[in-house]
């Protein structure tokens, strides 16, 4: 038995992958990603300019990264979910595709 998909728009907007070229992907799911510092210690880093880079990722201020643009998978079909209301930040895409992606399937 398979379970029905609905839409619920609280949880997320689903983008078919498809409809995407890979730096479209790319820049959203960049600007949809949060990293979190321990600002004291980042004040005197030499790094700081160049922040975020590889030397962040093994600092002991660098506390956690978050991604709010992740790539899901819905049966056969993988889409981009970015949150409901995120498309002032990622403006990027046509605003035609996020109109129609209320018919397409979310994760309950």
């Amino acid at each position: 038995m398979t379970k029905e998909l609905t839409v619920t728009k609280r949880e997320g907007v689903f983008i078919p992958i498809k409809s995407l070229d890979r730096p479209t992907v790319d820049r959203i799911k960049e600007k949809l990603t949060f990293k979190f510092y321990e600002e004291k210690a980042c004040k005197s880093c030499e790094w700081l300019a160049e922040r975020h880079c590889d030397i962040c990722d093994n600092c002991p201020a660098f506390k956690s990264g978050y991604e709010l643009g992740t790539v899901q998978k819905v049966g056969e079909n993988k889409y981009l979910k970015v949150p409901v209301g995120s498309y002032p930040v990622i403006g990027c895409i046509d605003s035609q595709l996020l109109a129609s992606s209320s018919s397409l399937p979310s994760i309950m």
